[in-house]
């Protein structure tokens, strides 16, 4: 064998904890995965890796495992180790504005001069989401390179013997070296014997670099990994092999860069790991109801990330907040608040943004620690802005083509109205807790749903070993049993004040079931908002006209008043009867407070029932929070546990999102031209106050 026929071998490392994360999820990942793949890497002085860590992670094992930190320094200078540089609180960098994608990639190099006395080499990119437009991005931050799946770059027409070199990828005159990721090599390990890894490589011969990259957990903290990787060795036995090929030569990125740059441009589509590129596509029902469709057939087409904001509408909702809370930030000219935009960038921490194999979005946990982060940041700008003063109001007219949101702000809470979904209050933010209690998820149809009944009566426990280790790309299991049952998908999206009118004899069950009759589909009306507003209160009222299912007319008058000094909304009601005879009915909205992960929250509300009395309290002992409800012209309420199926790394399993309190209000035999009024008061206060 010539000298020069060799394969270069790039793996690349990345490791990252969502911002928040509990310490025992993160120490369990420490000793699976972290600390025996440096071990183990030590014992191999021969091997060169490339090693990412985001910024919340380093500030993680900083505090809790210096040790750790005292570890990598010494691979690091004995040159076995190059840092990889990226945003710190892991973004998808092309959905965040320039400024905060810049903000966080500065701190994350800074972090990491600070710290080993080196300089962040190329860029990890977050969930190798790839958008056109990046390099202008990347070659601001002073990123020489980034690594991307192979899957763009045969998008954009190369073979799989194409993606074993760099290229160069422009944008408006921007360039940046970008690295295929060999798919591959990713399924490979460590789940294949080194042997295939070892013939893989020896094809490839002479073609370049052969650029691994991937997730650090898979090395122990995924499924049946650990067993695998170290029990078994497997990770100590793959760099010895290649440690014998003289032909195979493991390299540090930058280093292969500065001799060997990119000979050929490219252009690519967005894109991002082929899995990820199937999670994102949405599912639209088109003209057949969704809660009818058993079994939904995989999409033959490819996604990109964006399209988690159409799938997922929470998704776009945090998302929306985001650019809202930046934008106000980054409004004061002359003046940057450190720990407001720390709690900004924390908020952008893309792990509660989309959905998988993990549960992402499902995760309560993570959608309540990303709007928490988002809520600080905002109420640190209007510190900024309000000062000490406790008595404003700031009303936002967020509108885009068939749709209008208002946003309220008060020094206590913040509130979103949607008067083209139903005059729906879509967010109610309590600012003294830093939370948004109507953060909770719709039930809607999952690919993966059409398995989740095969697989519901075989039940796994949790991190036990199996016999066989596969990617969890490959393997999906059920955690609990019957969870078909859970298989309940939502008419609408479950937001506060969703307007039902039904049949006096529906009953609790057929809410249960999401199967009962609506007379007149009062929660997708389209209302006109206007506003009045003085010193003390802002007050929206809606009016609307909807159709029963007989050609009645129904006429809606939906009053928001949004005081400023007390943390607590009302909401009236007017409903106007005209052009047809009406039975007895019952007028139902429906609030849905999410469970914001807190433990007794969810053990109080696990099950369905009906409650007496014209008020409602409900405690997040572990928040410290306490929420009532008043409806004095009622005397009874339905509370229903709403659980959605998901898919996880261990299986599938249920997760409680919400509570729908649906408070019972009579309406007697109607007539032409008879009408109906009510009205419900939201409030909330820290407890202990």
């Amino acid at each position: 064998m010539k000298w020069e026929e060799k394969i270069h071998l790039a793996l690349v490392v990345h490791n990252h904890q969502p911002v928040g994360n509990k310490d025992e999820i993160i120490e369990k990942i420490y000793r699976a995965s972290y600390l025996p793949f440096l071990k183990v890497l030590g014992a191999h002085p021969q091997v060169t890796v490339n090693l990412h860590y985001t910024g919340f992670l380093y500030d993680w094992l900083e505090k809790w495992h210096p040790e750790f930190i005292d570890l990598l320094q010494k691979l690091v200078d004995r040159n076995q180790v190059e840092l990889v540089g990226g945003a710190y609180y892991e973004p998808v960098i092309s959905v965040i504005p320039d400024s905060d994608a810049l903000g966080q990639t500065a701190l994350l190099s800074e972090k990491i001069q600070s710290m080993f006395g080196k300089k962040a080499e190329g860029f990890w990119t977050a969930e190798r989401a790839w958008e056109p437009h990046l390099p202008e991005i990347l070659s601001k931050a002073g990123a020489t390179h980034t690594f991307i799946d192979d899957v763009g770059f045969q998008s954009a027409g190369l073979n799989e013997s194409d993606c074993f070199q760099p290229y160069a990828v422009e944008s408006r005159g921007n360039f940046v070296s970008v690295f295929p990721i060999l798919k591959k090599l990713r399924y490979f390990i460590p789940f294949k014997s080194t042997s295939s890894t070892i013939s893989f490589l020896k094809s490839a011969l002479g073609q370049g670099i052969a650029l691994y990259g991937d997730d650090g957990e898979k090395f122990g903290a995924w499924p049946s990994t650990f067993e695998r990787v170290y029990k078994d060795r497997w990770l100590d036995s793959f760099f010895s092999e290649i440690s014998k090929r003289n032909w195979i030569e493991t390299v540090k990125v930058s280093e292969y860069l500065s001799k060997n740059p990119p000979r050929k441009r490219i252009y690519l589509p967005a894109s991002a790991y082929s899995e990820m590129m199937d999670w994102a596509i949405p599912i639209f029902s088109g003209s057949e109801s969704v809660r009818n469709r058993s079994v939904l057939k995989e999409v033959p087409r490819r996604g990109f990330w964006r399209l988690f904001f159409a799938k997922y509408p929470e998704s776009a909702r945090i998302y929306s907040k985001m650019l809202r809370v930046s934008n106000n930030i980054n409004s004061i000219e002359g003046s940057r608040f450190p720990i407001t935009f720390i709690d900004l960038w924390k908020g952008q921490c893309n792990d509660a943004y989309w959905h998988g194999v993990f549960g992402g979005l499902y995760a309560p946990i993570l959608r309540k620690i990303t709007y928490s982060n988002l809520i600080r940041a905002q109420v640190g700008y209007e510190s900024v802005v309000h000062g000490a003063s406790n008595q404003w109001l700031k009303i936002e007219d967020e509108s885009r083509p068939g749709y209008q949101e208002l946003n309220l702000d008060s020094s206590s809470l913040s509130l979103s109205v949607s008067p083209t979904l139903g005059g729906a209050i879509c967010e109610l933010d309590y600012k003294p807790c830093f939370v948004n209690v109507l953060d909770t998820l719709t039930r809607r149809p999952e690919r993966y749903h059409s398995d989740v009944k095969k697989k519901s009566q075989k039940t796994i426990v949790p991190g036990k070993a199996k016999k066989k280790s596969v990617s969890i790309h490959d393997s999906s299991n059920s955690k609990e049993q019957n969870l078909d049952q859970l298989l309940i998908y939502d008419r609408y999206q479950k937001f506060a004040f969703v307007d039902y009118l039904v049949p006096l004899e529906t009953g609790v069950e057929s809410f249960i079931k999401q199967d009962f009759l609506e007379i007149s589909s009062l929660a997708v009306c389209r209302y006109e908002p206007e506003i009045q507003k003085s010193n003390d209160s802002i007050c929206i009222i809606q009016r609307s006209v909807s159709t029963g299912y007989k050609g009645e007319q129904i006429e809606m008058k939906k009053l928001v008043t949004f005081p400023s000094v007390e943390p607590k909304i009302r909401v009236d009601y007017e409903l106007r009867f005209s052009n047809g005879q009406y039975g007895s009915m019952l007028f139902l909205p429906e609030i849905n407070l999410g469970t914001l992960d807190d433990r007794k929250f969810v053990k109080n509300f696990s099950k369905s029932r009906v409650t007496k009395g014209g008020q409602i309290e409900v405690f997040y002992e572990e928040i410290g929070l306490k929420g009532s409800i008043m409806f004095p012209d009622s005397n009874s309420a339905w509370l229903i546990p709403v659980k959605t199926v998901s898919l996880s790394e261990e299986g599938f399993e249920s997760n409680l999102q919400s509570v729908s309190i649906l408070p019972n209000f009579e309406i007697e035999q109607m007539s032409e031209g008879g009408n109906f009024k009510t009205s419900i008061e939201v409030g909330f206060q820290s407890l202990g106050d």
